[in-house]
């Protein structure tokens, strides 16, 4: 359970902030979405004053955005991922089977020989010994391998949670402004406004 806390404690520190990102991809293909129907809604009014060029330009800016935050999301996935995957699968095993194996090799140290020769009255031959190191390790490994398992299965389904998470703050940034429009207060905001003043800051 120490090592289990102390590698979900570091690929806790280590995930991404899985929650905004997926928010921000929301954002970004609502805004090149909304890019798309401005176009279409305005099409003559483009087509008359030979806008085409500048409503290009606009639309392939928005596109080249989502697409940079789409591989970002990617290259994180990935790193995350197989560090995910390394510590659940692999490192957790061998250290449950380190733990297995721990009376096994405990028994192969200096004076453990003397110490097992003076209580060995449960254990009357080695081979009975033995025996039970067998049975023991065989049961500790299933059960840590399917408590690994497990906290594997939790440890998946936190980084969908968190994912999950992020659209939730999207619905509820469109259920405020709902809310606002109801109450008459509502003031619209320019699409990209805020992205744009942050990747000039």
């Amino acid at each position: 359970m120490v090592v289990i806390q102390l590698s979900m404690g570091m690929l806790r520190g280590l995930a991404p902030p899985f929650g905004q990102l997926a928010a921000q991809e929301q954002r970004l293909e609502g805004e090149f979405y909304f890019t798309h129907s401005r176009l279409a809604e305005h099409a003559e009014e483009v087509a008359l004053f030979r806008g085409h060029d500048a409503e290009k330009r606009v639309i392939a800016r928005r596109y080249l955005r989502l697409v940079r935050h789409v591989n970002r999301i990617f290259r994180l996935n990935v790193f995350y991922g197989m560090l995910e995957d390394f510590i659940v699968k692999y490192f957790w095993g061998a250290a449950g089977l380190l733990a297995c194996a721990a009376p096994v090799f405990a028994d192969r140290l200096p004076g453990a020989a003397a110490a097992a020769a003076a209580t060995s009255a449960a254990a009357a031959t080695s081979a009975e010994r033995i025996g039970d190191h067998t049975r023991n390790f065989i049961t500790n490994r299933r059960l840590l391998l399917s408590g690994s398992d497990a906290l594997g299965r939790m440890m998946y389904s936190y980084k969908e949670i968190v994912e999950l998470a992020g659209y939730a703050e999207r619905v509820s940034d469109m259920l405020d402004v709902l809310d606002d429009v109801g109450a008459g207060r509502y003031v619209k905001a320019r699409v990209g406004t805020s992205a744009e003043a942050a990747a000039r800051k």
